[in-house]
């Protein structure tokens, strides 16, 4: 009865209709997708372009080289971490490499990088340079010099871990990371690994370690952590280490790769585009 109300197309006919149906689904997915590539993902590629040049609502943006967005970089943000804290690490000695595994772990929690900077100075203010020093401290005093920088939400976590650390490098190196190294035959992978094995240590933390070492560990070179190269990118500088080394060498490296990181941290990126281009 049904086939008295409803015509009865033939095949060929309907196997018509429905390519034109799956044709405009298709239709509409590539403009969805595009759609989504215009409205999420140009905005990365044009920050990229815009690093080098190109166009940005309608007018054409100066010419940028890498090398002016390099030396842009260097004028604003020019200085290591460990500069910051009075630290030379091509100066190889216990102290220094101790007080840089102590900023390593307070850098690598998620916390401001003023305050990790701050609570580093309360811990050499008061003498906690070396592991021998650090471990002599109670764990209230590590509390309050940590608190006092304003490290308050990971502070008796961190003391504990701080104090465990010196331990350590004493019993097992004798408070000399040089030790370390040497018996990890200056390979950075074994490096990794043994410096992991403090509590609280991970991939991050290693990798802020391995940034400012590198100027005197040169197994380490050349080297740029995940935050670094995220910022090289924006700014279309490449996206590995041996690139930017290409860029500066030697203590300009080291002040390259800590000035990117400091882009990143405080997302100053236009500021930095602006600079280069005069």
């Amino acid at each position: 009865m049904l086939s008295g109300l409803v015509p009865l197309w033939p095949p060929t006919q309907i196997a018509s209709v429905m390519g034109g149906v799956t044709e405009r689904i298709h239709a509409r997915a590539r403009l969805a997708e595009q759609s989504r590539f215009d409205g999420r993902d140009a905005g990365k590629h044009l920050r990229s372009d815009e690093a080098l040049g190109g166009h940005r609502g309608g007018r054409t943006l100066a010419r940028v080289s890498k090398k002016q967005i390099v030396a842009a970089l260097l004028d604003r943000h020019g200085q290591t971490y460990a500069e910051e804290l009075g630290i030379d690490p091509r100066k190889q000695t216990p102290s220094n490499l101790f007080q840089l595994l102590c900023a390593a772990v307070l850098f690598s929690a998620r916390i401001d990088a003023s305050i990790a900077t701050e609570a580093a100075r309360n811990l050499k203010r008061r003498g906690w340079r070396t592991a021998r020093k650090l471990a002599d401290s109670t764990w209230r005093e590590r509390v309050a010099a940590l608190n006092e920088a304003g490290y308050t939400r990971y502070q008796e976590r961190t003391a504990t871990m701080l104090g465990e650390m010196a331990e350590t490098v004493l019993e097992r190196w004798g408070g000399d990371l040089r030790r370390l190294r040497e018996e990890a035959g200056r390979d950075p992978k074994r490096e990794r690994k043994l410096l992991k094995q403090f509590k609280g240590m991970g991939d991050v933390g290693v990798d802020i370690f391995f940034r400012e070492a590198q100027a005197g560990w040169d197994e380490l070179r050349p080297f740029a952590d995940r935050r670094a190269l995220d910022a090289a990118r924006r700014l279309g500088l490449g996206r590995d280490a041996k690139v930017l080394a290409r860029l500066a060498d030697g203590r300009d490296f080291d002040r390259l790769v800590a000035a990117l990181v400091r882009t990143e941290l405080s997302d100053d990126y236009d500021e930095i585009r602006a600079a280069a281009r005069g």
